[in-house]
C-alpha cells in the first residue's frame, strides 16, 4: 500500500496500533488511564512512509514510539501519527523469524 503522505526529512509517518484495554494478567485499564505512562510509556506502530534522511527504518516496520511522540493527523479517515526520529522511536520491533 502506498502512504497518502511523503514525510520530509527525518520523519516518519507511522499507525499506532490500536489501545488495549487490558495488561499482562487480566487487569483492566479504563480509557482514562490511557495518557499515563506508568502503564505504558510506548506503543506499537506500523510504518507506512519515511523521509529522505531515514536510514534504519523502512515501511513496513513495527517500531516501538513514545506513547506521547509526533503529531496526529487524519488522512483518508485514518489516524496517523508523523514522528521523529530518533527522538521519538525507542526502536525496531522484529518480528519472529
Amino acid at each position: 500500500m502506498k502512504a497518502p503522505f511523503k514525510p520530509l526529512g527525518s520523519r516518519i509517518l507511522v499507525e499506532k496500533e490500536p489501545y488495549q484495554p487490558t495488561m499482562e494478567g487480566g487487569i483492566l485499564i479504563p480509557q482514562s488511564a490511557d495518557n499515563t505512562p506508568r502503564f505504558s510509556p510506548t506503543v506499537r506502530a506500523k510504518v507506512l512512509a519515511v523521509g529522505s534522511k531515514v536510514q534504519d527504518i523502512k515501511p513496513g516496520d513495527t517500531i516501538a514510539l513514545k506513547r506521547v511522540a509526533g503529531d496526529d493527523m487524519e488522512i483518508d479517515g485514518r489516524l496517523l501519527t508523523l514522528a521523529r526520529v530518533p527522538i521519538e522511536i525507542v526502536g525496531l520491533i522484529e518480528s519472529n523469524p
